[in-house]
């Protein structure tokens, strides 16, 4: 091969790569502009939802929650009355230890207040009711998108409470459960007609066993510790204070319920935002599979 016909060889060549490179130019530019009118007209599709699902839903859910602890915290009132009466004292005082004593209160607060199943029940029903709505949302998004794009574009991603909100949670609720029931136990410590009464009648027979010994003295003295336990038994019931009791125990309540759903709009917010970053990403890979199957080098 002489010199001009490599020349003419090595020219062709160029010329070949050149068309080729400048067709490869070609392609990827169109395919970008596809891929990102695509991604375009889908994200006008999810900024209709935006503002709703990562603003609206958090709070949504938080306002349930204090709603609902709203309740118990008026069911709290009727708790505290239960555990100042004079029923509820004789309860205790037949209690043979401080174990037995705090099972009853905890037992009485279960049954007419709230208990904590009952709590992290509510906050898993309200947070998968949440997911479920995204989810639902999600669907009609791809549905009208897979529309204008006329291809099937994603399979569904289901959107549900992590077990990291339950069990961070946990500890907070019985945390301020524990103080609830502190005071409770507070409120609860009285005596009854009862064990005073018995109190009385076991000081005032080892009173009267002075009456032989010395009669003056043992009547004044029995009179004194019948007295003595009557006081008791009114301070008690003076010092009872069920409306304080009952004002802490509903701010207690309250304050649960507001860290209860703070927690849960701040966890419902970042998963939101996570689905979201999911979607973006997933809209884009998408956009670019389906422009580099639509343009090729022959398009």
């Amino acid at each position: 091969m002489n010199r001009r016909e490599m020349l003419q060889l090595a020219s062709a060549s160029g010329a070949v790569a050149l068309i080729g490179g400048v067709t490869w130019v070609r392609m990827a530019f169109a395919r970008r502009e596809l891929s990102r009118e695509l991604t375009r007209n889908a994200m006008e599709v999810l900024a209709r939802t935006v503002e709703r699902e990562l603003e609206q839903l958090p709070a949504i859910a938080n306002a349930e929650v204090k709603a609902w602890f709203q309740n118990a915290c008026l069911n709290s009132a009727e708790f505290v009355e239960y555990i100042c009466s004079d029923s509820f004292a004789e309860k205790l005082a037949s209690c043979r230890s401080e174990q037995d004593r705090e099972w009853v209160v905890t037992n009485a607060f279960v049954t007419k207040v709230v208990s904590e199943q009952e709590i992290m029940r509510k906050v898993r029903t309200i947070a998968e009711r949440t997911g479920a709505e995204l989810d639902e949302q999600w669907e009609a998004s791809t549905k009208e998108i897979e529309e204008k794009w006329n291809v099937q574009v994603f399979t569904s991603r289901q959107t549900r409470p992590s077990k990291d909100l339950i069990k961070q949670l946990n500890p907070i609720v019985n945390r301020q459960l524990a103080a609830v029931l502190s005071q409770a136990e507070s409120a609860s410590h009285r005596p009854s007609s009862t064990e005073v009464a018995f109190d009385t009648l076991k000081l005032g027979g080892s009173v009267l066993m002075l009456l032989r010994v010395a009669p003056k003295l043992a009547i004044p003295l029995f009179v004194a510790v019948a007295l003595l336990g009557l006081g008791k038994y009114v301070w008690g019931k003076l010092t009872a204070r069920a409306a304080n009791y009952r004002r802490a125990i509903s701010d207690r309540i309250a304050q649960l319920g507001t860290q209860v759903g703070a927690e849960l709009e701040s966890e419902l917010r970042a998963r939101i935002s996570d689905l979201h970053s999911w979607q973006q990403q997933a809209l884009a890979e998408t956009a670019d599979a389906y422009a580099r199957e639509r343009i090729g080098p022959l398009s």
